[in-house]
């Protein structure tokens, strides 16, 4: 998992060969805190089909208004630029781990 700007974000979620999974957070917010070992989960177990990257919406404003960002967490599943699927608020691993598996 890694943070990215706006610079490196487009080329990232072109990605042909694998389901990205874009984390939208903030580091004030104790439910992001709560989802991240999800997503560190996730990233082992689904390694080589799945890219999460993480996008700070106090730091990245430009990105987090471009896809309407209005609550964190939100993650967008993206497949070949476009996006497929969102989940936001508070949810569960078991939540996040069935949208992978329907999304891949």
């Amino acid at each position: 998992m890694t943070n990215h700007s706006k610079n490196s974000f487009n080329k990232i979620i072109n990605a042909p060969e694998v389901l990205v999974l874009v984390f939208f957070f903030a580091n004030w917010s104790a439910i992001c805190q709560m989802i991240k070992p999800f997503l560190v989960s996730i990233s082992k177990q689904f390694k080589d089909r799945v890219a999460i990257i993480e996008i700070d919406t106090d730091k990245n404003k430009n990105i987090a208004e471009d896809y309407r960002i209005y609550r964190v967490p939100t993650v967008f599943f993206f497949k070949k630029g476009e996006v497929i699927d969102r989940i936001e608020n508070i949810f569960s691993e078991k939540e996040l781990i069935a949208k992978v598996l329907i999304n891949l």
